[in-house]
């Protein structure tokens, strides 16, 4: 059963959250398709479905996308920054 609180990949997202670093993923949809990602993550919240997901703006796509946490397999700090978008109140 998927942990948030011990999966390595989560700690790093955490981490990149703080630091403004773009990751590169390698994400397993909710389907079985492993994809390879680029994004740059921007908040951990729960959905409407009560899942813990990661919202990101997809780098190569250059939109924003919701990716549940527990389909996270492995992700990489690209060591680059971002700046994040302004904060609407």
């Amino acid at each position: 059963m998927f942990d948030p609180q011990t999966s390595p990949a989560v700690k790093l997202v955490e981490s990149a959250l703080r630091e403004h670093h773009r990751l590169q993923l390698v994400y397993i949809t909710a389907a079985g398709v492993t994809r390879h990602l680029t994004v740059e993550p921007l908040a951990i919240r729960y959905n409407s479905a009560h899942h813990l997901v990661l919202w990101v703006r997809d780098v190569d796509a250059g939109h924003l996308e919701e990716l549940l946490l527990s389909g996270i397999e492995d992700a990489v700090d690209t060591g680059e920054t971002f700046e994040p978008p302004p904060r609407q109140a």
